[in-house]
């Protein structure tokens, strides 16, 4: 079942639309399994969390329910950094570097998993989904739509929902924590 972006967040207005110079064609010899698609949100999410003095224990995951899965940390950012390839982050002090990260798990999400991506962060919120008009030769490939909104309550830090996926997907997006050092990492043990 299809969800809607007012299923998670209380929408005051759309803002704009962007049509993406990517599409579901982008990057398929990189083909992202759920497992690498898990590992990149948390990343990105992590290191937020570094460049704002934030303990990485803050980053939560929740299955919503059994298709839909929520990741969350108490950074802020512009939802509009999504859209853009680059990255403002410190190379020193972050794993993430190029800015692209993000839009392959999304474009990964959306062309082999079918799944919805919706995001919100201060008071905005962002629909990732594939055009219904496809592009190229055999308009085959499917550019990536942005659709930003005006959130009516702040978002005091980040939410990514990914709706619309299977258990076995889910499964592997609670795992990606598991890639990471941090100080509170269940594996580590006492001292």
């Amino acid at each position: 079942m299809s969800k809607h972006i007012s299923d998670f967040f209380s929408i005051k207005g759309e803002t704009k639309s962007l049509t993406s110079s990517a599409t579901s064609g982008w990057a398929k010899s990189s083909e992202w399994d759920g497992f690498m698609i898990s590992r990149d949100l948390f990343q990105n999410q992590f290191d937020g969390c570094n460049a704002n003095n934030f303990p990485i224990s803050s980053v939560k995951e929740e299955v919503i329910d059994r298709n839909t899965f929520k990741m969350s940390s108490p950074v802020v950012f512009n939802l509009d950094s999504l859209y853009w390839l680059g990255s403002e982050k410190d190379a020193d002090e972050n794993v993430g570097q190029n800015g692209e990260g993000f839009k392959l798990a999304a474009t990964t999400l959306l062309r082999s998993h079918n799944a919805q991506v919706f995001t919100a962060s201060g008071n905005q919120a962002l629909e990732i989904r594939l055009s219904d008009k496809g592009v190229g030769d055999n308009e085959t490939m499917f550019p990536l739509i942005y659709d930003f909104y005006e959130l009516e309550e702040y978002v005091d830090g980040n939410v990514i929902i990914i709706a619309g996926v299977g258990v076995k997907l889910i499964e592997a997006l609670k795992k990606g924590r598991e890639s990471f050092y941090y100080k509170e990492h269940p594996g580590i043990g006492k001292k």
